[in-house]
């Protein structure tokens, strides 16, 4: 009786309160507070503030690199399911055209809806969302290199716009895989990210394009006035820690990104190469190489620098 009265003195709030997450708060709390002395207004302010709170305490993470071949790919696949192996719900957004990610984890169906349609409008991105190896995903695939050419106002922001009224607050982690490109989608993933993690191949030109990728994030913060914007951490991917060349290329990485450099690893194994052929994260297809090694030890770092403590194994 109690949540009947008290959705028709809030019905003015609707748009704020009354979608199926903020109304399971609200019904906790009337059932912790009972036939309590608190006004009705204040258990819906309380209800809310918790509502928001969690919303608030969801990260978003993006993966960034403007070269290609770097591991980027591979790395949002293994990171986001050692994440959900401790415990954490991750959604990963996939914004490259090409959809690696979204093949890599066997979640392509090209009569499904992917993000381009959630861009469009026509989809909202709960009907885009698929659950495999853990994790939910929104995929993508070729039908997103069609975004640049859509002639819809404001593309930069779009994907913050098409998903005003989803709810993050499900999950601890928001990943998006970048393309490895300077473009739009590229935009839309800053406009809504926090944390920047970027790959770089320990090769001849692994500092190729990092000009541009600084540029790049100056740019989200300048545009969006997301001053949190910033470079988390850069990470070495295909190391070999016998070739000077590597020793080398990591030196120059860690001069140019001061105190930015984790201190994992991602050492060159064929098996890290081989899992997303066969759909399949590193743990599952070789839980105990060097691979599945490294990205637990990346895991750890990256959910410590996000979070401030240690993580449970995986």
């Amino acid at each position: 009786m109690a949540v009947k009265q008290l959705k028709k003195k809030t019905k003015i709030r609707r748009n704020v309160m009354l979608d199926q997450d903020k109304e399971e708060a609200m019904q906790r709390v009337l059932k912790e507070q009972g036939d309590g002395p608190n006004s009705k207004s204040e258990l819906i302010n309380k209800a809310l503030g918790e509502y928001l709170a969690k919303q608030a305490s969801t990260k978003f993470l993006s993966f960034l690199n403007q070269k290609g071949g770097v591991g980027k790919t591979t790395s949002v696949q293994n990171v986001a399911t050692g994440m959900a192996r401790k415990g954490r719900k991750v959604l990963v957004i996939d914004l490259d055209p090409q959809g690696n990610f979204t093949k890599g984890m066997g979640a392509y169906n090209p009569e499904a809806p992917s993000i381009y349609e959630v861009l469009k409008g026509e989809v909202h991105p709960r009907d885009a969302m698929v659950e495999v190896q853990g994790i939910n995903v929104i995929p993508a695939d070729l039908r997103l290199s069609q975004f640049e050419f859509l002639d819809i106002p404001g593309k930069d922001n779009l994907l913050k716009i098409r998903t005003k009224d989803f709810d993050f607050s499900k999950f601890d982690y928001v990943i998006f895989d970048c393309a490895p490109s300077f473009g739009k989608l590229n935009l839309n993933a800053l406009s809504m990210t926090r944390s920047i993690y970027v790959p770089i191949q320990t090769e001849y030109y692994a500092m190729e394009g990092i000009a541009q990728l600084i540029q790049t994030v100056e740019t989200g913060k300048m545009v969006y006035g997301n001053e949190e914007l910033e470079i988390k951490g850069v990470f070495a991917t295909m190391y070999d820690a016998r070739r000077n060349l590597d020793k080398s290329v990591l030196g120059k990485i860690e001069e140019v990104f001061e105190g930015k450099l984790l201190k994992t690893k991602i050492r060159d194994n064929v098996k890290v190469a081989e899992a997303p052929i066969k759909r399949q994260n590193i743990f599952d297809y070789a839980s105990s190489s060097n691979g599945a090694r490294d990205y637990r030890d990346l895991v750890d770092e990256i959910l410590e620098r996000e979070e401030g403590a240690e993580s449970n194994e995986c």
